[in-house]
């Protein structure tokens, strides 16, 4: 965050939820174990910039890219495993998460992982439950 995004040091203790000067503390100790060594592809580089202008321009708390490696490639591969990482990690006891249907959205549940949770619903928003097929 503090690299990569450059946020401030208030900014990331904002966001993890503790004082700056733990984030100093951090910071501090990660360079003296060497732990902090910055190389940056252009192409992640731009990824996370167009994460970040999308989160300001539409005042997002979060946007996705999803990288593709040929412009003329399929892109739902992709969108479907940046997606299902999304999921799995979004994904709380007590939610109610609704849902559409479509081959992107078919293409991501092999990308989320299985847990328990308690007091959590998947909803269709289809108005009726279907079956699942091959598109």
């Amino acid at each position: 965050m503090y690299f990569v995004e450059q946020m401030t040091q208030n900014e990331i203790a904002d966001v993890l939820g503790v004082g700056r000067v733990t984030i100093v503390r951090m910071l501090a100790e990660a360079r003296a174990r060497n732990e902090v060594k910055i190389t940056i592809e252009s192409e992640l580089l731009e990824i996370v910039r167009l994460e970040r202008a999308l989160e300001k321009t539409f005042g997002l708390q979060q946007a996705l890219v999803a990288p593709l490696s040929d412009p003329n490639a399929d892109p739902v591969p992709a969108i479907a495993a940046k997606t299902g990482m999304f999921l799995s990690d979004a994904m709380k006891s007590g939610m109610r998460v609704g849902v559409g249907w479509g081959v992107t959205l078919f293409h991501t549940l092999p990308f989320i992982s299985a847990k328990s949770l308690a007091d959590f619903s998947v909803i269709s928003l289809l108005g009726g439950v279907g079956v699942a097929r091959r598109v």
